[in-house]
């Protein structure tokens, strides 16, 4: 595919042009889906692995604004496909799904066309490419056995505009190479949705707060987050286990009604301070169990500190400045007026910072600065960090809750004594949860 040169009498080149730019099989990789059966009532259901490339030579990335799906398989809409969704990968390489993927939204159905597409997108393809995944909510009753093979269809641009239109098909990027021009991305599994009505599938359940890697001081701690089951099941219980490591956990039964396991939460005062884990589970009227992945967190008693005397010498810092002794090598960044340790140079680069933004200063005003939680990951960043994602212009101040607060605006960014070099661009998978919002 390529993008329409204006000037007829060069079609011919066009033509030359548009070949070489548009994406081919082969620039894309196709990963496995496994081969296993799918249930009713089931949601999540991964059917398409991916990776679009960025094939930009300026080293800059793209967008993908619309991709088209079909099934190879037998399986219907309505009948056994209830829903198709398209995720972004997000926190470590592959499907995580709920909690964990980026859901960039539900593809439509269009029956004249027996595809599914879902456009308007403006998902970053870094240069490393983008990893998408296609997953199907099943049916609630589904009667006979149906398969699933799906795909990216080669490309169709009807229109020759280089947008996606009803009636296209393949994938359409904000650079000339759409694709793919020479077949179809196909799933090499082929799939089957069975009609069996056992539920022996497990419950999922996920932590949204705290996020993992927050330090807290704050009581009580509120812990929440969700709970859907997989099959025709219902939740009947739901559990908390938080210890001083994953082999020493200590569980509670949250004493809730089941029509708040949906969307649940359990109020925490811990003991002592210290690096705690945290771990819900979740059981079915099945006796299936589902468990969330692990959420490791920092628990600072929340203690007002003896602040010397301030010496006329001595700055005032901001929080999230970088500093560093006079004599030693160690570098911190300040954080709810605590020093926070970088514990390496890979957390350092990976939190995005920067060699030249580090202030020296001398040991004594380090030593005024008590210690706070060390740094150890990347992506989650500390309290007094001013951030943007990679596809939005909003700026968000993190606080010391973990949350994110939106910065009115320009007047009340530079109000409050910040610079715009400050800001620290981040994935568009980062989450945190919203705070009100900073308006003076």
């Amino acid at each position: 595919m390529f993008k329409k040169i204006a000037l007829v009498c060069f079609l011919f080149l066009a033509l030359a042009v548009g070949s070489v730019s548009a994406a081919v099989i082969s620039d894309f990789t196709v990963n496995d889906t496994a081969t296993d059966f799918l249930y009713p009532t089931t949601w999540d259901n991964l059917v398409l692995d991916i990776t679009v490339p960025n094939l930009k030579t300026d080293g800059t990335n793209d967008t993908l604004q619309a991709i088209t799906f079909k099934n190879n398989g037998n399986a219907r809409v309505s009948y056994e496909i209830a829903a198709v969704k398209v995720w972004a990968d997000g926190g470590s390489a592959g499907w995580q799904g709920w909690g964990t993927d980026q859901l960039l939204g539900t593809a439509t159905y269009d029956g004249n066309n027996s595809l599914w597409y879902l456009n308007n997108l403006a998902a970053t393809v870094g240069t490393n490419g983008l990893r998408l995944f296609a997953t199907i909510d099943t049916a609630v009753s589904i009667n006979s056995r149906k398969t699933l093979q799906f795909y990216v269809p080669a490309l169709v641009d009807n229109n020759d505009n280089g947008v996606f239109d009803l009636s296209d098909a393949g994938l359409y990027l904000a650079s000339p190479h759409d694709g793919p021009t020479d077949g179809d991305l196909l799933s090499s599994n082929l799939q089957a949705v069975n009609t069996s009505t056992i539920d022996f599938l497990a419950p999922q359940i996920i932590i949204n707060t705290p996020a993992a890697g927050v330090s807290l001081s704050s009581l009580p701690i509120t812990i929440s987050g969700e709970t859907r089951d997989q099959g025709r099941g219902n939740i009947t219980s739901v559990r908390l286990g938080i210890g001083t490591s994953e082999a020493n956990l200590i569980w509670s039964t949250l004493s809730i009604s089941s029509a708040s396991y949906l969307a649940w939460q359990y109020g925490w005062t811990p003991l002592a301070e210290g690096i705690y884990y945290l771990k819900a589970e979740a059981t079915d009227n099945s006796g299936n169990i589902g468990y969330s992945s692990i959420t490791i967190v920092n628990y600072t008693k929340n203690v007002e500190p003896s602040t010397p005397p301030v010496e006329e010498s001595m700055p005032i810092l901001k929080d999230g400045t970088l500093i560093k002794g006079a004599a030693g090598s160690q570098i911190y960044v300040l954080s709810n007026g605590q020093k926070c340790w970088i514990t390496s140079e890979a957390v350092f680069l990976g939190l995005g910072y920067h060699w030249d933004k580090i202030q020296t200063i001398s040991e004594t005003e380090l030593n005024r600065y008590t210690a706070g939680a060390d740094l150890i990951i990347t992506y989650r960043h500390p309290a007094g960090t001013l951030i943007k994602y990679q596809t939005y212009p909003q700026v968000f101040l993190i606080t010391a809750d973990g949350q994110r607060r939106h910065i009115l605006n320009e007047t009340v960014f530079l109000g409050l004594g910040y610079h715009w070099d400050e800001i620290i661009t981040i994935p568009d998978w980062e989450s945190y949860p919203d705070g009100a919002e900073i308006t003076s």
